[in-house]
Formats: C-alpha cells, sequence, structure tokens
C-alpha cells in the first residue's frame, strides 16, 4: 500500500496529515483513519480532498479561549476598559468640584480639584492666612485674616475688641480698656482725662472737672478749697482766702463756776470749736488771780468777728475799749446764746462767766469762783446781748454752782 504524507505549518505548529492511496478503502495501519486531526498548543485541523485527489489541511487558531473567533489567529473582537478619571488633566469629570489642570494650590483650584476656600488649610485667592482650623482666637482669624487689633475678635494681648475705632467708648481703638488717665473722654464715665496724675490743674486725677468745693486747689483758678461751704473758716465758700480775723463766739453748753482752773475752762473752748468745725486755737474769756485776757490772749490787729460773719470788734484795741460793734450771742453752731439759770436782774438772761473787766484785765479777786475750781465761791457774770462794758462785767456776787456759758476767742 502506498502512503501520502503532507505537512502543513501554520502559526508555528506543524499538521501532519497521512491518508492511503485513492480508492484503497483501509483503514490504515497504526489507527489511523483517513481523516485525522494532531493538535499540538490550541490548534483544530481537518482534511479535505483537492480536486488533484491531494489532501488540504484547513485550521483555525484562538490566542484568548475567552475572546471569540473571528477565523484570524491574531485579531480580537472584544473592546478595551475606558480610562479612570484624573484629577489635573484639565477635564471635569464626575467627582471634581473644579479641574484647572495644574497643581498649583494657590488659585481657586486646588491640586485636589476641590474650590479654594477659607479653611482649607491652603492659602487661596484673597487670603492672608490659612491655617485650617475653627479657632478664632489665634494668630489666624476664622476669616483668614491675620489677628489684629479692630478685628472684633479678642486675641492674647487685648483687654477688649469691639472691632470700631471709638475712643469714647469702654473699649479704645488700642484694644486697652477704657481708664481715667489713659487720656480719652469715655462718654457718661469721664468729664474730662488729661492721662496726667495732677490734682491742681483743670482735670483732676479722679477724670472730672476742677470745681470750687472738691477739696482740691485749681492752680490759677483757686486761692483755696477746703471742700466745705462755710464761711470765715479761712476758705471761703467761693474758694478765696478769709480775709485774716480771729472768731469769737459764746458757748452752746453751759457749766457751773468749778471748771478745774483756766485751763478747764480753754480746753471746753476749744472742744466745741473742734466739734463745731471751726479753726484755730481757742481760750476762754477768763481772769484769775495770775492771769488775765489781758495778759494771756493774742492782741490780734485784724477783726473779730462771730461764726456767722458779723464783726464785733476792728482789732484788740476795739474789744477792749468798752464797747462792741455787736454782741457775742452767737454760739459756735450759729445759734443763740443759752439762757443762763442766775438770778441776776431777776433770772432768765444769756448769761456768761467771765471774772474779767471790759479791758482784759481781772475785774475782782474774790469774784473768780476761787480760780475757777469751786462751786461755794462768788463770781462775775457778763450779758450775751450787751455790746457796752456789760458784755464782759455785768452782775455779781452771785453762786458760783449756777450754770452759765462761756465766751471763747481764736488765737
Amino acid at each position: 500500500m502506498q502512503r501520502h504524507r503532507s505537512g502543513v505549518a501554520l502559526g508555528g505548529v506543524m499538521l501532519l496529515a497521512v491518508s492511503g492511496a485513492c480508492g484503497d478503502g483501509d483503514a490504515g495501519t497504526e489507527g489511523l483513519s483517513p481523516s485525522t486531526t494532531t493538535t499540538e498548543a490550541t490548534a483544530t485541523t481537518s482534511t479535505t480532498t483537492s480536486s488533484t485527489g491531494v489532501p488540504t489541511a484547513t485550521s483555525g487558531i484562538d490566542t484568548d479561549p475567552e475572546s471569540p473567533t473571528t477565523g484570524d489567529p491574531f485579531t480580537s473582537t472584544s473592546t478595551p476598559d475606558p480610562a479612570s478619571p484624573v484629577c489635573g488633566d484639565g477635564k471635569l469629570d464626575d467627582g471634581e468640584a473644579c479641574d484647572d489642570g495644574n497643581a498649583d494650590d494657590t488659585d481657586a483650584c486646588t491640586s485636589a480639584c476641590e474650590h479654594a476656600t477659607c479653611g482649607d488649610g491652603l492659602l487661596g485667592p484673597g487670603e492672608q492666612c490659612d491655617d485650617g482650623n475653627a479657632i478664632d482666637d489665634d494668630a489666624c482669624s476664622n476669616l483668614c485674616a491675620p489677628a489684629s487689633c479692630g478685628d472684633g475678635l479678642v486675641q492674647p494681648g487685648e483687654d477688649c475688641d469691639d472691632g470700631d475705632m471709638d475712643d469714647t467708648d469702654a473699649c479704645l481703638s488700642t484694644c486697652k480698656a477704657a481708664s481715667c488717665g489713659d487720656g480719652q473722654v469715655r462718654d457718661g464715665a469721664e468729664d474730662c482725662d488729661d492721662a496726667n496724675a495732677v490734682d491742681t490743674d483743670a482735670c483732676t486725677i479722679a477724670c472730672k472737672h476742677a470745681e470750687c468745693g472738691d477739696g482740691l486747689v485749681w492752680a490759677g483758678a483757686e486761692a483755696c478749697d477746703d471742700g466745705n461751704g462755710a464761711d470765715g473758716d479761712g476758705c471761703e465758700s467761693d474758694c478765696s482766702v478769709t480775709a485774716a480775723q480771729k472768731l469769737v463766739f459764746v458757748t452752746s453748753q453751759m457749766y457751773t463756776g468749778n471748771l478745774g482752773g483756766l485751763a478747764g475752762g480753754d480746753a471746753r473752748c476749744q472742744q466745741l470749736a473742734d466739734a463745731a468745725g471751726l479753726p484755730g486755737t481757742y481760750l476762754a474769756w477768763l481772769s484769775d488771780v495770775a492771769a488775765s485776757p489781758a495778759s494771756r490772749m493774742t492782741h490780734a490787729d485784724v477783726p473779730y468777728v462771730l461764726p456767722n460773719g458779723t464783726k464785733v470788734a476792728d482789732d484788740w484795741a476795739d474789744l477792749t475799749d468798752n464797747s462792741l460793734d455787736a454782741p457775742i450771742n452767737v454760739t459756735e453752731l450759729g445759734g443763740p446764746a443759752p439762757i443762763g439759770d442766775t438770778i441776776c436782774a431777776g433770772g432768765g438772761y444769756a448769761t456768761v462767766y467771765t471774772g474779767t473787766s471790759a479791758d482784759g484785765t481781772l475785774s475782782w479777786i474774790h469774784d473768780t469762783c476761787e480760780n475757777w475750781q469751786s462751786e461755794t465761791a462768788n463770781a462775775y457774770w457778763g450779758h450775751a446781748d450787751a455790746v457796752n462794758q456789760s458784755w464782759t462785767k455785768w452782775c455779781t456776787s452771785g453762786k458760783c454752782s449756777w450754770k452759765s456759758a462761756l465766751y471763747c476767742v481764736q488765737q
């Protein structure tokens, strides 16, 4: 028997076909049939008989088992997946707020394809800072501006920040709390503010306008200021110095003749003057065997006046000339002289212990209640409503247990 052997090379795969002679009818040996397919790799082979009687092999190769076969072993009909969106490619894809195609984080579109916003931690257009937090009292505010006085936010080092430049409210334009002495006049709280600690100018250290009666002497405007409205106390109610004068009054209190000596009488005068707020030192108009007003008092060359300002005498000489310009019948408190309980002239008069003549000397040695230390001896009284010598020498030989007032004279 004659066999034909034919080989076809397809894509590096050798296909071998063996057939018997035409009309042989023999199935052939080696278990081969007239039509045999041999595969290496992935290949299919079939044989047909050509017009010349020579078997011809045809084949098809699929390099991708999962792709459809077109008959061309090198062509696939599958469609590739579209490319994934890329931030920065200049195209606005799904999920992107913007895409300007650059990596610049300082423009309106960040490199993350998000619109630039205050608080994103990136210094964007119109921002002076961006610290990426929501803290308003640090160096960068939530408006992405550096913290500064006047931004309405209280920062470290600031007492306050009301966001305005008004220096007349409680918070100054320097972000310091308004206070007296800062040089700014606070509405409703200060009259003035000259930013100094001088109390003698037109604006006091309490930020009040200087005025007469405030107890502070306004230089160039006031001669004095004792803080009260009293006249005749050295500083008048208009803050002018009281004209040089000496005060004289009758006591509002009454005593027996046992005063504890001249010193006791003086002490009572001073106590009442101090209590009434009268200035100066006072002595009682009393005489004893050792001293008298003429010997122990100042002989002033200025007027003697009552607490209400009424002049009693022009000076010492006028005071001791047996006649007064006005009676000494006003007390240290400005009231009328009290009525003594003596029986002089029938009683009911404003009597005053004196033991003194109109010239200021001792009236009589036996009329001093034993030097003002006894209630059983005799005395001399004056009449507080009199302007002649009776003002100091009016009634005698009475009892030192009777109560009467004293005259007190400023030294």
